[in-house]
């Protein structure tokens, strides 16, 4: 029987019909094998089966590489391709691995931005999640007569630790240096002030005093001159004591006055010096009348509690600093109380990890 025999009872019940791009190779196929995968049966090229009869000298896609052409062509006309799998499922498995591969890197990076985020210092996303801590505080000293005394209108800064940290070691180098150079000073200063009131304006009166008189006598008759004279040296050599007098007040005065306000330096890099250009705070607020005050802390990150207080004791000014870290564990509202206990005492080493 020849081939176009063969062929053409065929037609009838195979009635797609295509040309293999490679080799010419005319194919039939049961309109079953539509869109699946076959085999030329002269050259061995995959070929995918389209839908319908191409006329001749179309070209046609391939699919892979040739395979070795182990069918006659007998048998590749009479083929019948029982699978009809969608071509998806033929795709290249290396072409599979790298979308996988691809898919894999995209969810880490997405994965390590957001525990980046999640876990920054102002928190902002936790901040959004999570609800704030309300934190009620209290601001008093108690005196040394054992007098409880709340400040109210005292500012409260709620500022991130992380900002806080870098500022303090920069200001912690310059306070140490100051404080060790004025402190001598100091004590040399309240050496030279044993004293404990000015004499200065007593002596000033007593000189008021004695001069009008002194002038008076100067003026007396002739025959009272020689007692005029004896009074006159008299009142000299007290003026004289009276001046020395003044002016070693003076000095002390003025040793005092020094020792004030090497006084005032000293404390200031002890404690004010710290306050003297805090970073921004995050939130901020005010005590009451009744030295209260409440105020909203983020549960992501650390922060510290700053505050300054001022009190006017007689005829002196009285100071309080406080740098308190603020606790979010535990459950909202807490609790925290500035007062005698955590007034800072001179380096911010608790805040800063040292002793």
């Amino acid at each position: 029987m020849s081939l176009a025999k063969l062929i053409k009872p065929n037609l009838e019940i195979m009635d797609i019909s295509f040309d293999c791009d490679m080799c010419g190779q005319r194919i039939v196929i049961d309109e079953k094998g539509g869109g699946t995968i076959v085999d030329c049966p002269k050259c061995g090229r995959s070929l995918i089966v389209p839908p319908t009869s191409v006329t001749r000298g179309s070209t046609h896609l391939n699919v892979t590489n040739p395979a070795p052409a182990s069918q006659s062509l007998g048998e590749a006309v009479h083929a019948r391709i029982a699978s009809s799998a969608p071509i998806a499922s033929h795709k290249p498995k290396r072409l599979l691995r790298f979308r996988v591969t691809l898919a894999v890197v995209i969810c880490v990076v997405c994965a390590g931005f957001l525990a980046l985020v999640l876990t920054s210092q102002k928190g902002t996303v936790l901040d959004k999640i999570l609800p704030d801590i309300t934190l009620d505080g209290e601001v008093f000293i108690v005196t040394k007569a054992g007098e409880s005394v709340k400040l109210g209108l005292v500012p409260v800064d709620l500022i991130p630790l992380g900002d806080l940290l870098p500022y303090l070691n920069k200001k912690v180098a310059t306070a140490t240096n100051e404080v060790a150079r004025l402190e001598p000073l100091v004590k040399a200063a309240q050496a030279e002030c044993e004293i404990q009131e000015n004499p200065a304006l007593a002596l000033e009166k007593e000189l008021r005093v004695a001069s009008p008189f002194q002038l008076e006598r100067i003026g007396l008759p002739n025959d009272a001159q020689g007692r005029a004279d004896a009074r006159r040296s008299e009142l000299n050599e007290r003026l004289a004591v009276l001046q020395a007098r003044k002016e070693w007040a003076d000095e002390k005065l003025k040793s005092a006055v020094k020792w004030d306000e090497l006084e005032k330096s000293l404390q200031f890099y002890r404690f004010g010096f710290y306050f003297d250009s805090l970073p921004p705070p995050l939130r901020t607020t005010k005590t009451n009348a009744d030295g209260k005050f409440q105020i909203n802390i983020p549960r992501s990150g650390s922060y510290v509690l700053a505050a300054v207080a001022t009190r006017h004791v007689g005829e002196s000014t009285e100071s309080y600093y406080w740098l308190v870290k603020a606790d979010t564990r535990g459950e909202s509202p807490l609790k925290i109380m500035l007062s005698n206990d955590n007034l800072l005492q001179g380096l911010p080493g608790a805040l800063l990890g040292k002793q």
